[in-house]
């Protein structure tokens, strides 16, 4: 096996390479004038009759990103490859896996089937925000890694401590994970109810039940966008007395003003996985997927 990546994972692609032990490979990316993209392997000669594991972050630069994977996929085929396992830590367009509004698209199915149809034998991402979606639609094999874990232990260790703490979840969507954490932790868990206009956007959040005293609370969620809902999350927690309020998530995407919003709302630290690489991100996936193959 060879772990291949475009120039700007290369890096990164390094680490998981030096931890199975097998050559890398980088894949040059070129912009035209006319904002067309071009995708190149470096060394072709490594790729003929091997297995691929493709490390490419499709986030931020989402669109620009998407055409340097298919063009990367397409040129690994040509070039041999046996098999390409494709690595994409957040799984852009997978928050779209239902046509929520009448005339939309599907676009999580619509991004799978592209790549099954130019060649990606297995899909290696991190917990998908619709893991049954992904399998539904998906034509190839996928595999599905979780963080929440990892996470949680991270922040438990390096700022927690031994006080206690409660595990909140944003929605109700993300209340099985929480209640599962919660037990392996030994600690409590409540959730919020979000309401969501599907035309303006606006999100109302309201408590589920009455939290009681507590000093310590972590928001988790799958990923911190805009990070209004959590900001709503944390400003009822601080109303209700909670003193520490971490905001934790696999995919920290961080548009705009979220970070301000987050420290605005009563936020003490926001902590993240580098499935989306920025200051936040101290738990690291390189091991994780290495360890899949070794």
């Amino acid at each position: 096996m060879i772990i291949a990546a475009p120039d700007f994972s290369f890096e990164r692609a390094g680490k998981i390479a030096i931890n199975m032990g097998v050559d890398s490979i980088e894949i040059a990316t070129r912009i035209f004038p006319n904002g067309e993209v071009l995708a190149r392997i470096m060394d072709t000669s490594l790729v003929d009759g091997s297995d691929v594991l493709l490390f490419h972050p499709t986030y931020p630069e989402t669109n620009y990103r998407l055409f340097l994977l298919f063009q990367s996929v397409e040129a690994l085929k040509y070039y041999g490859a046996k098999k390409v396992m494709t690595v994409i830590p957040y799984l852009s367009y997978s928050r779209q896996d239902k046509r929520f509004l009448e005339g939309e698209s599907l676009s999580l199915k619509l991004f799978l089937d592209i790549l099954h149809n130019i060649g990606v034998d297995t899909l290696i991402s991190f917990d998908v925000h619709n893991a049954s979606a992904l399998k539904k639609y998906a034509k190839m094999k996928v595999e599905t890694l979780s963080l929440y874990n990892d996470i949680i232990r991270y922040v438990v260790e390096s700022l927690i401590g031994d006080r206690k703490f409660i595990l909140v979840a944003p929605d109700k969507g993300r209340l099985d994970t929480v209640k599962t954490l919660a037990k392996s932790f030994s600690c409590d868990y409540t959730y919020f109810i979000k309401e969501r206009d599907r035309y303006t956007g606006e999100i109302v959040v309201k408590e589920a039940d009455d939290i009681g005293k507590v000093e310590t609370a972590i928001i988790l969620d799958d990923e911190i966008s805009s990070g209004g809902t959590m900001a709503k999350v944390a400003k009822r927690l601080k109303e209700s007395g909670v003193d520490m309020i971490i905001a934790a998530a696999v995919h920290l995407l961080l548009v705009g003003n979220a970070v301000d919003r987050l420290y605005n709302a009563g936020i003490s630290y926001i902590i993240g996985s580098n499935t989306v690489d920025n200051p936040y991100s101290t738990v690291e996936i390189e091991g994780k997927i290495a360890s899949l193959f070794t």
